[in-house]
């Protein structure tokens, strides 16, 4: 079984989402991103959320790995490659700088997600090696 990688195609998305469900289930940011639980409905929605996001940013770059006999895809990766500081580079409010709106959740759910999701935000923001070029790796949201 030897293994490929290769950029995601739209038509991955289904399957990437539903290794994200199967690996994530029991971590408690998972059900901060994606909450409801594994069903149909919250997979859909996360798949529209993943074919989305992985148009809008175009320093992001989706990689999946795959059986090269059966063309089954066994895991993936979102990955972020800044050629500067991308805190630097964006105004206050737009880009890596911009609030970032939990629009999947509702009420307390929704301002705790929006919490934690600017509260990592921020964090990297003190991170030197964050502060110029960089590679960064994350779980889609």
């Amino acid at each position: 079984m030897p293994f490929a990688v290769a950029s995601v195609e739209e038509s991955d998305w289904e399957r990437i989402v539903a290794i994200g469900f199967l690996a994530f289930h029991n971590e408690p940011f998972w059900h901060v991103l994606y909450p409801g639980g594994d069903t149909p409905a919250a997979r859909e929605a996360a798949t529209k959320r993943f074919v989305a996001g992985s148009k809008n940013n175009p320093e992001e770059f989706n990689i999946k790995c795959y059986d090269d006999t059966t063309g089954d895809i066994l895991a993936y990766a979102a990955w972020c490659h800044y050629k500067e500081d991308p805190f630097a580079r964006d105004a206050e409010s737009e880009g890596v700088n911009a609030r970032i709106e939990a629009t999947w959740s509702e009420g307390v759910e929704r301002e705790y997600a929006e919490f934690v999701l600017c509260a990592l935000r921020d964090s990297r923001k003190s991170f030197k090696q964050g502060r110029r070029a960089h590679l960064c790796m994350y779980i889609k949201q």
